[in-house]
């Protein structure tokens, strides 16, 4: 089975050529912060997506039509880059009739956990002092809760296991501002843990997890935003108007 993933979730974005259960081919980029200063060009997701493709299929002999499924995650993250793999990977399965598949951001970055023997916490900063949190059992990886929006003050109270095997960039980010119990029941070393979920693991993930009796259409995939965008924020609160029609 040929598979190609796209990961642009977060900041670092990924693709992934895997080949009969072996990836053959990743490559991963991350995203600038800020805006590039006079001069410089800071390329996209969208435009990195393309390049990175047309790269793996030359390094794999491949074309678009060799694939049997097309991956992508579908969120919780940043919502230019979830649209930005939703768009890619919909346009591809309408052209050439190829089932596609999405799984949410979390999922992916929790199958660096599954070995772990302990449950997984996937904790992505959502800004904002919120994260993007979801809990899984160890080893399966089945959903014991979430996805959800969190603010870091509510966070305690849906951490009901002794210990868990934490991953994201929400743990970076917030390590200062976890309270005492929540800091006891993850683990916050300074070694390099996955910060973010890649298109090497999504086909990892899709490889264990999914029944292929039924194929999923691009239709079918739809985007997970776990909370209102900022310009939504700021129009609900009376910050923005809606442009006038003409």
């Amino acid at each position: 089975m040929n598979l190609l993933a796209i990961e642009t979730s977060s900041p670092r974005g990924s693709i992934a050529i895997c080949i009969d259960g072996e990836v053959r081919f990743f490559k991963d980029w991350q995203r600038p912060k800020g805006r590039p200063r006079k001069g410089e060009k800071f390329l996209s997701h969208s435009e990195m997506v393309g390049m990175a493709i047309e790269e793996g299929l030359k390094e794999c002999d491949l074309t678009m039509k060799s694939f049997d499924h097309l991956l992508t995650s579908i969120g919780p993250g940043s919502f230019t880059g979830i649209r930005v793999g939703l768009a890619a990977v919909k346009s591809f399965a309408f052209a050439l009739d190829i089932p596609c598949y999405g799984y949410t951001s979390l999922q992916v970055l929790a199958e660096k956990g599954r070995d772990q023997n302990l449950p997984v916490l996937t904790l992505v900063n959502a800004y904002k002092n919120q994260v993007y949190a979801a809990a899984y059992k160890s080893e399966t990886l089945e959903l014991q809760w979430g996805p959800e929006a969190l603010p870091l003050d509510q966070l305690e109270s849906r951490l009901s296991e002794e210990k868990y095997f934490a991953l994201g960039d929400g743990l970076e980010v917030y390590r200062e501002d976890f309270c005492e119990k929540v800091r006891q029941k993850i683990n916050l070393s300074n070694e390099s843990l996955i910060q973010y979920p890649n298109a090497a693991e999504l086909t990892q993930l899709h490889l264990k997890q999914q029944d292929f009796s039924q194929n999923c259409r691009w239709t079918d995939l739809n985007p997970l935003y776990l909370r209102a965008s900022e310009a939504e924020e700021k129009l609900q609160a009376g910050l923005l108007k809606p442009v006038e029609e003409l």
